[in-house]
């Protein structure tokens, strides 16, 4: 989240922005531990709820080109 703030245009990692930009990187980093532990991610993790969330905040992104 240190490197996604500046780029996205929020401190992050000080609990700023939108709750659907947080949610995602809370997601994501959920699911790099679980990949990280070595454990399914299928089963602890809904695919298409994280598919539509990233869809959701795309636009932050756009913003930083």
């Amino acid at each position: 989240m240190e490197y996604w703030g500046p780029v996205v245009g929020f401190d992050l990692k000080g609990g700023e922005g939108p709750d659907d930009l947080r949610e995602f990187f809370r997601r994501a980093a959920e699911r790099l531990a679980l990949q990280e532990a070595g454990e399914e991610i299928d089963q602890a993790f809904d695919e298409a709820e994280f598919d539509n969330l990233r869809r959701r905040v795309g636009h932050y992104f756009l913003r930083s080109i």
